[in-house]
């Protein structure tokens, strides 16, 4: 019997560098726990073999779940492949009401996104993947180039199982309105139960001839979502609370906090800060969250 959650949040971890350092993996997991419902599930996708960075992260926090890679597949459609294995263990482990999948240069900054999203795919019954909707810019022609080259004369002569399979999932994506290239930024989206049932049963996981595609995994959820004859949801800052937003963006970090923005993404590219300084900003305010919370239950226990 599957076990049945709110939230369900998803995080692919990989080897760590000067990028991508456990301190900074761990500050995002702190986030999550901060200001996600306590009725949660987190499920690290762990892709750091040899490493075991999942094993590292659970000695911190034990209430992960880890799924780990047996090797790192790499990025593109080799992520895509590791993530397949979470996916499919989420869809059989746990019956939930939305699925986030989080990077680890994203951290979460403000409480009840999660409500946000179910009373958005309520309002939204089709939409399968929500959101920063990206539908035009460079890096939508450099997915749409990559997309057509896949599927193109000379995707075909270099991998011809490959070329077969993206055409398929492109004629039907097409059929539903898909324009190519579209996607979500990489930092943070969610899946509904819907589309997670979709994948599953209509064989969109774990396809070895994706595996081998050049393009990131987040053109090819969205790829696959419109395959699967579900939308695309825009779900930004500032009318909506994905602070998800490209480098060099427009709000500054208190900007974000003024406008109840509930996730950051991403947290290297934000204005002139250092991922350091960003980092500390919100920390410190979830800091004075805890502070506050203390502070009034000691007041409620005092009246008693």
């Amino acid at each position: 019997m599957k076990e049945t959650v709110k939230l369900v949040v998803l995080v692919p971890v990989g080897g760590l560098s000067s990028t991508n350092t456990l301190e900074s993996i761990t500050d995002t997991i702190e986030s999550i726990l901060h200001y996600t419902t306590l009725d949660r599930r987190v499920v690290i996708q762990d892709n750091s073999n040899p490493l075991h960075v999942g094993d590292k992260l659970v000695e911190q926090f034990p209430e992960l779940t880890v799924v780990r890679a047996p090797n790192n597949f790499g990025a593109g459609g080799g992520l895509y492949k590791s993530l397949s294995l979470s996916l499919l263990h989420i869809q059989a482990t746990y019956d939930f009401q939305v699925l986030l999948k989080m990077n680890t240069d994203a951290i979460l900054t403000g409480y009840g996104l999660e409500d946000d999203a179910i009373e958005y795919f309520k309002e939204h019954p089709n939409a399968g993947e929500i959101g920063t909707h990206v539908k035009a810019g460079k890096e939508v022609e450099a997915a749409r180039a990559r997309l057509l080259y896949e599927t193109g004369n000379l995707g075909w002569l270099m991998d011809r199982k490959r070329c077969a399979k993206l055409r398929y999932y492109l004629q039907f994506a097409r059929g539903n309105g898909y324009q190519e290239g579209e996607h979500m930024l990489a930092g943070a989206s969610f899946y509904s139960p819907k589309l997670m049932n979709k994948f599953v049963h209509g064989d969109f996981l774990l396809r070895e001839e994706i595996s081998r595609s050049k393009l990131q995994d987040n053109h090819l959820s969205a790829l696959l979502c419109r395959a699967a004859g579900m939308e695309l949801g825009d779900f930004q800052m500032a009318e909506l609370p994905l602070g998800n937003a490209p480098q060099k963006a427009a709000h500054t970090l208190e900007d974000v906090v003024k406008l109840g923005g509930k996730v950051v993404h991403s947290t290297q590219m934000w204005e002139n800060r250092s991922e350091q300084e960003v980092r500390e900003f919100f920390k410190a305010r979830r800091s004075e969250s805890l502070a506050v919370s203390g502070s009034l239950k000691a007041s409620v226990q005092s009246l008693n």
